[in-house]
């Protein structure tokens, strides 16, 4: 479940920051400055930029103007901060990092933040959004998502950062992760393949992710008995299934998925194609699912 970060705010300890910002802090004998960065949705961006313009602009000229903005407030506020160490967070793309496989973190027409926004004066860079812990050009580091979200994370540690902020530095701490199981099923003339699929899956799917795929003939799909496989998945945290049926010389995929971005893009496909404004709408409800999800 999403958590709004209201939720947070009644929590002494706990500041919520909605607009960039600088804040100075010691620890360990040591002034710290922060350079503060919240998220800022593509379409946000995009109409600051002509607010500030007062006339229409595109998405690549406006995300060009903003880059331009960002790097000179982001260089004069962290070499006018009177600190020992000055790092920044943010909760962005930035130029280079990889993402899972399935990437489904990534919003169309993405803001990037490229490398000559990190001025020399930033010790570090802290960053949010990607759910793939990693380092990008030594300075930046993605904390990475706690838990796995999606296949493409299937093997990946996952864990958060312990910051030594008077140090500028970092140590990644890992944490037990859900389980990712994959099955793959066969399905041949002459076997029952309700007996067979159960037989592959795990005993007990309690908060695992499951991914099953199952091949079979054609004349086979009509005797699967979908409520029992559905009733031994019912402890699972999400599973999905995907039949390869195959029908004569072919095999064609025959798909059930419980993915919500992959539910929403398909909604919006089926109900506004000629839409005018169809990818701002699947912008929007992606960017909700992401909060929600998060």
């Amino acid at each position: 479940r999403g958590t709004s970060l209201d939720d947070f705010r009644g929590y002494r300890h706990v500041k919520v920051f909605r607009e960039p910002t600088t804040e100075v802090r010691e620890f360990g004998g040591k002034k710290v400055g922060f350079v503060l960065l919240p998220y800022l949705h593509p379409e946000e961006i995009v109409r600051r930029m002509k607010e500030r313009l007062g006339e229409e602009v595109s998405r690549e000229q406006a995300y060009e103007m903003a880059r331009a903005l960002w790097r000179e407030w982001i260089a004069e506020r962290a070499k006018g901060l009177d600190a020992d160490r000055r790092i920044l967070y943010g909760h962005f793309w930035v130029e280079g990092v990889q993402v899972a496989a399935d990437a489904y973190e990534v919003v169309p027409g993405e803001f990037t933040f490229t490398r000559d926004m990190f001025p020399p004066s930033v010790d570090l860079a802290v960053f949010g959004h990607i759910h793939r812990h990693q380092t990008v050009w030594d300075k930046v580091v993605y904390t990475g998502a706690p838990e796995r979200i999606d296949w493409g994370e299937r093997e990946e540690a996952k864990g958060f950062l312990a910051l030594d902020a008077a140090n500028a530095s970092w140590e990644f701490v890992e944490l037990p992760a859900r389980p990712m199981v994959k099955v793959a099923v066969t399905v041949a003339m002459g076997e029952d393949p309700t007996a067979k699929i159960l037989a592959a899956l795990p005993d007990d799917p309690k908060d695992n992710l499951v991914r099953l795929e199952v091949t079979l003939p054609e004349a086979l799909r009509p005797k699967v008995e979908q409520h029992r496989i559905d009733e031994r998945l019912r402890g699972a945290f999400h599973y999905d299934v995907k039949w390869l049926v195959q029908r004569k010389d072919l095999r064609v995929a025959e798909e059930f998925t419980m993915d919500p971005m992959r539910l929403l893009r398909g909604y919006v496909d089926a109900n506004y194609r000629e839409h005018p404004r169809r990818a701002a709408i699947e912008t929007e409800g992606e960017q909700i699912l992401k909060d929600v999800i998060a």
